[in-house]
């Protein structure tokens, strides 16, 4: 092997190496901020907020008039999880735990809904219009449903 081939291939291996080091280094995402679970949820449950509550409950969280029920700072929101997933769920009046709609619990049940979907549209609103609480995880959406 001569001298010029010599340094070709010295020269092959070392870009060789410093290429791989690069592509390694990017598989391994050292430069991307990792969404912490919550904010994952808060996203999701943009979506789902969007698609299945906006037009009732408009952008602002604020309702319409025949849906009085505000989102904005609201204790239901805030308050009891497990009452707030039932009224999700069942369409039922957290107040008096009738199951039945009245003139001012107007919102039908939402039974076909998944566990991770509910979890992710009620972190949105705990999170959203003026409302800072936690997050609802799954695991208390499956134990308010008996799963």
């Amino acid at each position: 092997m001569t001298r010029h081939q010599k340094k070709r291939l010295l020269l092959f291996l070392a870009c060789s190496i410093f290429i791989r080091a690069g592509l390694m280094a990017q598989d391994e995402n050292h430069c991307v901020a990792r969404k912490s679970p919550k904010k994952m949820a808060v996203e999701s449950g943009l979506l789902i907020y969007q698609s299945q509550c906006i037009s009732c409950h408009r952008e602002d969280g604020s309702g319409t008039a025949a849906v009085p029920e505000s989102l904005v700072p609201s204790a239901l929101v805030t308050g009891n999880k497990k009452a707030l997933i039932e009224y999700l769920v069942n369409g039922k009046n957290p107040a008096d735990g009738s199951g039945r709609q009245t003139a001012s619990h107007i919102m039908m049940g939402n039974p076909e809904t998944t566990n991770e979907e509910i979890s992710n549209v009620l972190t949105y609103v705990r999170h959203r219009f003026g409302n800072k609480s936690s997050m609802v995880k799954i695991n208390e959406v499956k134990a308010v449903r008996g799963e």
